[in-house]
């Protein structure tokens, strides 16, 4: 299943849509645990969490299993690629070429 990712360098956590995380289909092993709390976003307002869970997001052809917050972002997008995963996948970021580099992946 494709989602539309928001890379957001001042988001510290990654999150998907509730709507997304809904779609998805059953048996595909994702779960949520519960989360106490919200997500604070840059203009002070609260995101409704609903839950956190492990998922495997692929890009360029490479896989990384990472904790994701599953919450009522109301994007345009269906997730945010947050600090949190783009260090542990030694990303760098080229914005002269507007690209995301994972390890020898040029997105």
């Amino acid at each position: 299943m494709g989602v539309r990712f928001l890379i957001y360098t001042g988001a510290t956590v990654t999150m998907i849509a509730k709507g997304v995380y809904e779609r998805m289909a059953p048996g595909d092993g994702s779960w949520l645990y519960e989360v106490t709390g919200n997500v604070l976003c840059a203009d002070g307002k609260l995101l409704e969490v609903v839950g956190k869970g492990k998922f495997t997001l692929s890009f360029g052809g490479k896989r990384q299993e990472h904790c994701v917050i599953v919450a009522n972002i109301g994007l345009t997008v269906e997730g945010v690629l947050g600090l949190d995963f783009l260090k542990i996948v030694g990303s760098e970021i080229d914005f002269v070429k507007h690209s995301l580099k994972i390890e020898d992946a040029v997105l």
